[in-house]
């Protein structure tokens, strides 16, 4: 019988630490980081946040200094040309933009937010959207159909960027 217990008493105390690391390593692979900048640009472009953490995690896994070997800026990753355009519509006006600004991470996520729900408008389809942030619309635009469906990718790239943000975007639901 006591060894009944101690047993029992063991695999409690096992099964709790494996639970804790479990907590720690999601944590880890999901972070849920910049939450009052996310939650105004979410709130201020009717974006789900559960699509800019994961677009922020495919992109840059949180890193506000990355830059892409094509130059994307950020956690977001936006190229300086999009980021000034989405910066005029914003703000009426691109005179104050400078590409430094794509480190601050409130305004990256805003901007990113901006030409994210831009693409959404446009386009109605979640998956053509992210395909467009990735690639570009201009290097989509022969790959979209009349109903602003997907009949293909570019690039291999993109196809496993939106498979990404997709398995993401069901994980980050969940922790939201």
């Amino acid at each position: 019988m006591k060894r009944l217990f101690v047993l029992s008493v063991f695999l409690a105390v096992l099964l709790c630490g494996v639970m804790v690391l479990s907590i720690v390593i999601d944590s880890r692979l999901y972070p849920i980081k910049y939450q009052k900048e996310v939650a105004y640009a979410s709130n201020k472009f009717d974006v789900e946040s559960a699509y800019i953490y994961s677009i922020i995690k495919t992109e840059s896994s949180f890193n506000p200094k990355a830059v892409s070997k094509k130059g994307a800026i950020g956690l977001m990753q936006l190229m300086p040309s999009t980021a000034r355009w989405a910066y005029g519509q914003i703000y009426a006006d691109d005179a104050g933009f400078s590409k430094e600004l794509l480190y601050d991470t409130a305004i990256n996520i805003e901007l990113g937010t901006y030409y994210f729900k831009y693409l959404l408008n446009k386009y109605g389809v979640i998956e053509t959207a992210l395909a467009c942030y990735n690639a570009g619309e201009g290097n989509m635009k022969n790959y979209i159909c009349g109903d602003k469906s997907l009949m293909g990718y570019p690039y291999a790239e993109t196809a496993n960027y939106v498979e990404k943000v997709e398995k993401y975007y069901k994980i980050y639901k969940t922790k939201i």
